[in-house]
């Protein structure tokens, strides 16, 4: 039986696997005997102070630290982070788990700027005014998302909160840092829910990834840092999953593309089968973190890739229905697609990628008929074992390239008028040495970053 679907309030962009965010997490919640009280008191608070939160930052500051306090948490004044050759980071609050490490670090905060500050501290948080933008494009302390971000990489915390007293987002101090990845909260709909279950689930849920357990303080380890590390074990068996499953995606490519074009030498078809690969690789990730304009009607009536996908796939599992081998209906949508993409469609808000990948000529006169699409999308959407979709938010651009390493390990053959790929002895040395391709694990270059690049670009000017 599946599991309840995460509360509307919820929106989750990246920061934790999504399959194991809905369905693995909620018996894990931590809870609070005290969570009817908490509600309450925090829904009396917002009552009495959202009139005056307009247009106001102070006033919003002010709510949020009863909030906080109201959770178990003990929030400092605003705190400064000098930094070397750039202005000075100001910090609207930090947060403690105790009153003695709070007064403690406002005494000290008040005579020194210094970064180490910091380390008995459970999160960091950036206020706006209420209804502020929080994705503006801008690159500098004018964008909120950018101001969090940059708390964490000078404090060295691992955990940001960025709040306009409605919304609560949940950011990680990722290397490189990431804008466009957090967990968001709305905590103005949950107080304005009516009172019963529905509205004490929900608020759980926020006392859990925002109240005093939710991070690791000393020696015990916090339930945001259990989740994360819960999510990204689940993201690598997708991804080790998704790895296996792209031979499976190139194979069906090439199958149709050796059916339009059998004459095709095999080498050709297999470097037209990976780009178009990419090409779909490209799609998914971009779609799913919405760096493509899928909000946008009209590219989604006239692109749509997604809906595209799911016809497809509806027809794949519809036994009544014979998808084509031969004819490439849904392939010449797709290949509008791709050239919008290439040369940009401002009426759809999408921009020009112009890096080479889609570029038109890499797939002249080629065509997949609409079995073989089907059959690649499937690969690429799905688990095979479970059926569930795959989430490519939780998917790293690394992760990206080590599919392409592995599929310089083989080579197409035809068999019987089936094309496969198949390894030959020798293939895997002298491929990588002719490409260069070679892919470092996360955790060593995570390890690099921190140790060598962290320190420098703390104190490097701007």
């Amino acid at each position: 039986m599946n599991a309840p679907a995460l509360p509307p309030s919820i929106e989750n962009h990246g920061l934790f696997e999504d399959y194991y965010l809905q369905q693995r997490l909620e018996s894990t919640l931590p809870a609070s005997p005290d969570l009817a009280r908490i509600l309450a008191e925090v829904q009396t608070l917002w009552q009495a102070q959202q009139g005056r939160l307009a247009g106001s930052e102070a006033n919003v500051s002010a709510l949020v630290r009863d909030v906080c306090l109201r959770l178990g948490l003990v929030p400092s004044e605003q705190s400064r982070v000098r930094r070397k050759g750039q202005s000075t980071l100001r910090i609207d609050l930090t947060l403690f788990g105790d009153a003695a490490t709070a007064t403690a670090f406002t005494q000290a905060a008040h005579t020194t700027g210094a970064t180490d500050l910091y380390r008995d501290a459970l999160a960091v948080m950036e206020v706006e005014k209420l209804g502020a933008d929080f994705d503006t494009r801008r690159a500098d302390n004018r964008n909120p998302s950018y101001q969090i971000v940059a708390y964490l990489t000078y404090t060295g915390r691992p955990w940001g909160i960025l709040t306009d007293g409605a919304r609560w987002r949940l950011y990680y101090r990722f290397d490189p840092p990431q804008l466009d990845t957090y967990l968001e909260i709305n905590l103005a709909a949950i107080l304005t829910l009516p009172a019963g279950p529905a509205q004490q689930r929900a608020f759980g849920w926020f006392w859990a990834f925002f109240g005093p357990l939710a991070f690791s303080s000393g020696t015990t380890r916090g339930f945001l840092d259990r989740v994360r590390a819960a999510s990204s074990r689940y993201a690598v068996e997708v991804q080790e999953n998704l790895r296996r499953q792209a031979f499976a995606v190139v194979e069906a490519l090439a199958q149709g593309l050796y059916a339009t074009a059998p004459t095709t030498p095999l080498p050709t078809l297999y470097e037209q089968a990976i780009i178009i690969l990419y090409r779909l690789l490209f799609v998914k990730y971009a779609e799913d973190r919405e760096v493509l304009p899928v909000h946008n009607p009209t590219y989604a009536a006239r692109y749509g890739f997604s809906r595209l996908q799911d016809d497809l796939l509806a027809q794949l599992d519809n036994p009544a229905i014979q998808l084509s081998p031969s004819a490439p209906t849904a392939w010449r949508q797709l290949a509008d697609f791709f050239a919008a993409i290439d040369h940009g469609d401002p009426n759809a808000d999408i921009y020009a990628y112009d890096g080479g990948l889609f570029r038109a000529g890499r797939l002249a006169g080629a065509s997949v008929p609409d079995l073989y699409l089907a059959q690649a999308l499937d690969q690429l959407a799905r688990v095979t074992a479970t059926r569930r979709r795959v989430d490519y938010r939780s998917l790293s651009v690394r992760h990206l390239g080590s599919i392409y390493e592995g599929l310089l390990e083989k080579r197409l053959a035809v068999d019987g008028g089936t094309v496969v790929l198949v390894t030959q002895a020798g293939t895997r040395v002298s491929a990588r040495h002719t490409s260069g391709s070679y892919y470092t694990p996360d955790f060593v270059v995570e390890y690099l970053v921190k140790s060598t690049l962290d320190p420098l670009c703390r104190d490097a000017p701007a």
